[in-house]
């Protein structure tokens, strides 16, 4: 008896991982870009076991004041519009008529947004699935992986500070009185001068 309960656990358990690897997703890429700059991010469905009629989905930035998304877009479905909602959201809509998507088809893209990186940080990008459909009008209901961006300050930026830094660093050379630079040499003229005038007058003297 334990033994059978055992092995059915064992299947299951096969199974439900056999089945989550095999799961359809919607995942969107990271990316690194500096401040100012701007990255596109492809949105990409994984496999498409029964085709693909039509899907809408959304893409949302954590953090707009970080990097906000301005522009979004759809390969050619057919019937297809992509929509940049406010800063902080696209929606990728389409309608498959022209066949573009067949039965079995795999890393399926599905559009791009574009971020325009506004400040140093680190935001997250989410995918909400609103509907996916396959080509017999079932619905698809695929797993959502998010991503992550990271916008660093801008390296021009980072070079004028790293010069700034440089040009206030303390001067390592002596000073002399008044701010004058070694006074030695100056010091040893100066001596010689005397001792040439000192010469000069003791010969002068009479006898």
């Amino acid at each position: 008896m334990l033994l059978a309960v055992t092995l059915a656990t064992t299947l299951a358990l096969t199974a439900a991982t056999s089945n989550a690897a095999s799961q359809p997703t919607v995942a969107v890429g990271s990316a690194t870009v500096d401040t100012g700059d701007r990255t596109t991010l492809a949105v990409t469905l994984s496999s498409a076991p029964d085709g693909l009629s039509g899907y809408s989905v959304f893409v949302t930035v954590s953090d707009p004041s970080t990097g906000l998304i301005v522009d979004a877009s759809i390969p050619t479905f057919g019937i297809q519009n992509a929509t940049v909602l406010d800063d902080a959201t696209a929606e990728l809509r389409a309608v498959d008529i022209i066949g573009r998507v067949d039965s079995g088809a795999s890393d399926v893209p599905l559009g791009t947004v574009t971020i325009l990186a506004s400040a140093p940080g680190e935001m997250t990008v989410s995918i909400v699935t609103s509907r996916i459909d396959t080509d017999r009008g079932d619905p698809l209901h695929p797993r959502t992986t998010n991503a992550t961006v990271i916008v660093r300050e801008d390296s021009r930026q980072r070079a004028d500070r790293s010069v700034g830094n440089t040009s206030r660093m303390p001067s390592t050379t002596p000073k002399g009185p008044r701010g004058l630079t070694n006074p030695a040499p100056i010091l040893g003229v100066c001596g010689a001068v005397t001792a040439v005038i000192v010469a000069m007058l003791l010969a002068a003297r009479p006898s």
